[in-house]
């Protein structure tokens, strides 16, 4: 489509309409409709700039024609052409929305004129809406910019509080398992704990250097407990009922209790050694009577007296 204006000039009356659309044709896309009903039929695929419209015409008036172009685009500016014009019928006219009327008959410069402010005053309305338009779309963007920040600013700290709170539980956790001696009760608490505690539907903890034949690592977490270098088991938590997804910032706490694991182990052994060298003391103690026990000065037994 051509880059030059748009004007649609209506009229009843052949002559008029004619003549409007040779003087103006040579400057601008000129389409011309002989009623208001063939105007608005033409109005969708032409989008003119400019409307010229006679008052008096059968059926659809020229004021009526005017509140209609005006409800489907305000923009569109519009000229009212008349031969018997009164206050009432210019008031009218402009109340509506025109931009101007010609008395019939006008000269050639007073349309040219008429044209060329009603164009110059659809650019400026066209440009105060595109520079409305822009700042509104701005506006939506800074909003959804703000939302999308404010959104990952709570998620951000709901994140943080849930860490702080999985701290919190592991420290706990962590506090009892050391003072846990016994190797079955502390596996077994720390298995319930992190059920019951962490919401983790499957929570256990395998002793040894590799993991059992059988066990499941496939959708799990699996944290190796080291210690002194060595791998003396591992600690493995899964979500496969509920298919909750396990944040992969939770291995790190996860690897923070098997590091506290692997202490408690190995205070549980050493308890157990120390708990059977007593018995064994014990029974030694018990089947000797009066024995007479001789010790050296480190402490080994060096003979007794049967």
């Amino acid at each position: 489509m051509s880059d030059r204006a748009r004007i649609l000039v209506v009229d009843d009356e052949v002559g008029p309409r004619e003549s409007l659309r040779m003087i103006l044709k040579p400057s601008y896309e000129i389409a011309t409709a002989d009623s208001g009903e063939t105007a608005l039929k033409t109005l969708p695929g032409f989008n003119p700039d400019l409307v010229f419209m006679d008052i008096k015409m059968p059926k659809m008036d020229g004021i009526e024609l005017l509140r209609r172009i005006k409800a489907i685009d305000p923009t569109i500016e519009a000229v009212m052409i008349t031969a018997y014009a009164s206050l009432d019928t210019v008031k009218n006219a402009l109340t509506h929305g025109a931009f101007e009327y010609l008395i019939k008959p006008f000269s050639r410069v007073d349309l040219e004129e008429t044209v060329r402010r009603a164009l110059a005053r659809r650019q400026a309305e066209l440009g105060k809406s595109n520079q409305l338009s822009t700042l509104v779309n701005e506006m939506r963007a800074l909003s959804t910019k703000t939302r999308t920040l404010e959104e990952e600013a709570r998620r951000e700290q709901a994140e943080q509080s849930l860490r702080v709170t999985q701290l919190s539980i592991l420290r706990e956790i962590s506090r009892g398992i050391l003072g846990q001696l016994e190797l079955g009760e502390l596996t077994e608490g720390i298995t319930t704990q992190l059920k019951e505690s962490l919401g983790y539907d499957e929570a256990s903890v395998y002793l040894g250097d590799s993991l059992p034949d059988g066990v499941q690592a496939e959708g799990a977490i699996v944290c190796p407990i080291h210690d002194a270098g060595a791998t003396v088991g591992f600690l493995v938590v899964a979500n496969r009922s509920s298919a909750r997804p396990i944040d992969p910032r939770e291995r790190e706490l996860l690897d923070m209790l098997a590091d506290s694991l692997a202490v408690a182990i190995r205070n549980s052994r050493l308890y157990t050694e120390v708990a059977e060298t007593k018995r064994s003391l014990e029974r030694l103690v018990k089947s000797a009577g009066d024995a007479i026990i001789s010790f050296d000065r480190k402490g080994s037994i060096t003979g007794w007296n049967p």
